[in-house]
């Protein structure tokens, strides 16, 4: 995960807006500024962490490195947008724990629900701004309703943000391709949550099916959030909208 952050902030350093000012604490990290996300940012940002992800998941998992380049790319296009979500919502909750209406659209750029205004203003496409800004604001606010109400509920530690992580990674779309990446998803789910359960045991906590209840329940909102977003993708098409991108 360290290695997946460093590359999106790598990456992201060079799609910043020419005005915008860079400091020492977007190359070293430490001290790094975030800056609203804006149509054109959007999509080389998205390209920035489907690379990072293709990295992570070679690093972290045997299986994923043992697929064919087919089945690689068709497990990171099935997961994308889960695990986007579910590191969002993480980080969100991190650096923004007073503003509900503030998450990350990428890992150095934010929504602001209010100012959604300002996303479209270097959209270099014609669009009906009214339809779009209005489109944006329902996904924003279903998206905070649907995931960072209920990770602030359950508040996961560390451990448990990195098997939501990794079974986002290995999410049921990935299972229902193909048989092989069926077999690679059922045994990573397997044994991200024997390591969990180990976790748990060291910690004195041996009944423990209410916790891993609410982390799956977590899990099934982001999945169906990212169905919902499906259906979100064929307006934006039809408003003229992120067609670069699908």
């Amino acid at each position: 995960f360290s290695l997946l952050c460093k590359t999106r902030k790598s990456g992201e350093t060079a799609t910043k807006p020419d005005g915008f000012l860079l400091k020492r604490g977007d190359f070293t990290g430490k001290g790094l500024q975030f800056c609203p996300a804006t149509y054109a940012v959007v999509v080389p940002n998205a390209r920035i962490l489907t690379s990072g992800l293709f990295d992570f998941g070679k690093v972290t998992f045997p299986d994923f490195a043992a697929l064919s380049e087919e089945n690689r790319a068709c497990c990171i296009m099935s997961c994308i947008q889960q695990v986007a979500i579910v590191d969002s919502t993480y980080r969100s909750l991190h650096h923004f724990p007073e503003d509900a209406m503030k998450y990350f659209a990428s890992y150095t750029t934010t929504i602001d629900y209010d100012s959604v205004e300002k996303f479209f203003e270097d959209c270099p496409h014609e669009i009906n701004k009214a339809d779009a800004i209005e489109a944006l604001r329902v996904n924003a606010r279903r998206t905070t309703a649907m995931n960072r109400h209920v990770y602030e509920r359950i508040k996961p530690d560390n451990v448990e943000f990195l098997v939501l992580l990794g079974l986002s990674f290995w999410n049921n779309e990935v299972a229902l391709l193909n048989d092989d990446l069926c077999n690679a998803t059922e045994r990573n789910r397997a044994a991200i949550l024997r390591e969990l359960n180990i976790v748990y045991k060291s910690r004195g906590k041996d009944d423990y099916a209410s916790r891993l209840g609410e982390l799956l329940c977590f899990l099934d909102n982001t999945e169906n959030n990212v169905s919902l977003h499906a259906v979100d993708v064929e307006l934006y098409r039809l408003l003229n909208l992120f067609n670069e991108a699908f």
